[in-house]
């Protein structure tokens, strides 16, 4: 697979009131042709350039997949690509002109690529290390078997969120899938469980 050629800085945008910038030619053009009545061809164009930002992502974690085969990272590219699709339409009303219009529909084809590889490279057993795991065997057993009680005593869905993060080394899109819930619910139910894990270290007196 050919990697593609990096895609074009931002263009330096004039601000105006509101937050916003002013787009430059281009992006207006872009703007316009994909609210208009007649927009299936500027659809069509707008997905090449996504296809063209997925199959980017692709090439460039290539290495990292080396199990997978060439037909299924294109399948793979082509849908993520058709997802960022959906989500830059969708998302119109929400660009502040504040890079080229080209960069910021791009970035949600990078990141649908990016988190579908992630996912692919875990449920096919190559980010299976345990550097966690690693960490916790040169910590003193007494301060171990004393957190692992902290674990064990928070709720449920903390203790699970933060097993599968902390000590597994799931990642969050792979977890944030499996328990349909996102990325955000996921990471504020981690952040409870490791505030509730400091609170009590901090009241424990005997881990000297």
């Amino acid at each position: 697979m050919v990697k593609p050629a990096p895609f074009a800085a931002p263009a330096s945008p004039s601000p105006v009131a509101g937050g916003r910038c002013t787009p430059d030619n281009e992006s207006r053009a872009w703007l316009e042709s994909l609210t208009s009545d007649n927009r299936g061809e500027a659809l069509a164009r707008l997905r090449g350039l996504l296809l063209r930002a997925t199959r980017f992502e692709v090439a460039r974690r290539r290495d990292q997949l080396l199990l997978v085969n060439d037909h299924d990272l294109e399948q793979l590219a082509r849908t993520a690509a058709d997802a960022a699709l959906m989500r830059a339409v969708a998302d119109l009303d929400h660009y502040r002109g504040g890079a080229r219009f080209t960069t910021w529909a791009a970035k949600f084809a990078l990141l649908e690529a990016a988190v579908r590889l992630r996912k692919l490279a875990w449920h096919d057993g190559q980010a299976r290390s345990r550097p966690v795991r690693a960490r916790e065997e040169r910590i003193p057993l007494k301060l171990q078997a004393a957190v692992n009680d902290m674990i064990e005593a928070l709720p449920g869905n903390q203790r699970h969120v933060f097993s599968a993060l902390g000590i597994d080394g799931i990642p969050i899109d792979v977890l944030a899938d499996d328990l349909q819930a996102t990325r955000g619910d996921v990471y504020r139910t981690l952040q409870g469980a490791r505030e509730a894990i400091r609170n009590r270290l901090a009241q424990t007196d005997s881990l000297s």
